[in-house]
């Protein structure tokens, strides 16, 4: 049973194609018997092949723009991931460390429910996994290596968490 009808669709779509393909298939083997035979062809006969020809064309060229208005979805939705990434590198310069770790689990989530969306390829699915992780940890070490001070505030207003720098000022290990 299909998921989801843009899936139904598809298989539609395949199934056009190939009965396209049948037709043609089926009405050039009568032609070049046809012309085995008297050495000639019927111009009907040769129309309705060059017709049948011009539909499978058409149906696959309706494939093709199908598949890549897909692939440009998918290419869209990774940019905007990708905005998000560039857009949490800017807010990390004055945000405070707990902030920081909200946004970095929001957007793991996000990564992870794209990546759940394209289930069709395991190899993106673990690249994408890879690249979360990894920026993960690339904005922990960010974070507790940078010049500045950054420090959290519980909503008792007392610091529970603070970086390298402002353990260095005001004399507190982590």
């Amino acid at each position: 049973m299909l998921s989801t009808p843009e899936e139904a669709s598809q298989l539609a779509q395949f199934s056009a194609v190939k009965r396209s393909w049948g037709s043609f298939t089926s009405n050039a083997e009568v032609l070049i018997g046809e012309y085995q035979r008297k050495g000639e062809v019927s111009p009907a006969n040769l129309i309705a092949v060059e017709k049948l020809l011009d539909d499978y064309q058409r149906l696959v060229n309706l494939l093709i723009e199908y598949e890549h208005a897909k692939a440009q979805d998918t290419q869209l939705q990774l940019k905007q991931i990708i905005g998000y990434s560039q857009l949490l590198l800017i807010i990390v310069a004055g945000v405070a460390l707990a902030a920081l770790t909200s946004v970095g689990v929001l957007m793991t989530r996000q990564v992870n429910g794209f990546v759940s969306r394209l289930q069709e390829s395991h190899e993106d699915r673990s690249l994408a996994q890879v690249k979360s992780e990894r920026l993960a940890a690339e904005l922990i070490q960010f974070i507790d290596t940078a010049n500045a001070p950054i420090f959290g505030i519980d909503a008792d207003g007392l610091i529970n968490e603070w970086n390298q720098t402002a353990a260095k000022i005001t004399g507190f290990e982590k």
